[in-house]
């Protein structure tokens, strides 16, 4: 059952991915709904959803987010309780967040296939993709201590992974003229900061630039545009 909370501006007929139990929930931008399966948390605030449907495609209609990693406690420690020393290990410093809730999809394993409604009323069509495929965290640089760090600054999992099975793929309604589709992937974090070896004396080593990212959240997202039938 979808619980919905619709913009202000009067919204257009859109396409709502079937799912089982999924809700929906209010979305910043006019047109743009964001919806919430399989028992998933809106943990979101306002911030998040407009983060979120400001960066969709201008042909998507609605998001629906499957799956989200657990939140996790951010730890900016490193430092013992004493100041004069450092606890030895792994730390990822200067670290900033240049890139949220961004979607991305696995090159074209994440594209559902097309309908074109040629007909005077709205059809609903599973949108299906013929390659099951996973989208996990990635770092670009020479990290060799493992994701601890990061994930500390980056309040969840961000070296975990998703993936989309083709017995997963859900449904989309087209208005007539118009073509619709799915869009398979994730919502992604990106992190950029300095990765290094703390020593006991508290300076570090072996240290390199990098830049994270990874999925926090799993999602469709609909698609819909005039096809000029």
């Amino acid at each position: 059952m979808f619980k919905v909370i619709v913009s202000t501006a009067l919204a257009l007929v859109i396409s709502i991915p079937s799912i089982a139990s999924a809700e929906q929930t209010k979305a910043v931008n006019k047109d743009i709904q964001v919806n919430f399966a399989n028992n998933v948390t809106n943990n979101l605030s306002k911030e998040d959803i407009s983060k979120i449907t400001s960066q969709l495609s201008p042909t998507a209609t609605s998001i629906t987010i499957v799956e989200s990693a657990p939140i996790n406690t951010v730890n900016n420690g490193g430092i013992s309780p004493l100041g004069n020393q450092c606890m030895e290990g792994a730390v990822f410093q200067n670290a900033s967040q240049i890139g949220s809730y961004q979607f991305k999809k696995k090159g074209t394993d994440g594209d559902g296939t097309r309908y074109i409604n040629k007909t005077g009323s709205n059809i609903s069509f599973t949108s299906t993709f013929s390659t099951s495929f996973t989208m996990g965290g990635e770092i670009n640089g020479e990290a060799k201590w493992g994701w601890g760090p990061i994930e500390a600054k980056a309040g969840f999992k961000i070296s975990g992974s998703y993936t989309w099975s083709t017995s997963e793929a859900s449904t989309v309604t087209v208005r007539p003229h118009y073509q619709g589709w799915n869009e398979y992937g994730t919502l992604n974090d990106t992190w950029t900061g300095y990765y290094a070896y703390l020593n006991t004396d508290c300076t570090t080593s072996n240290g390199v630039y990098i830049t994270a990212t990874g999925p926090r959240q799993k999602a469709v997202v609909a698609n819909e545009i005039w096809a000029n039938y």
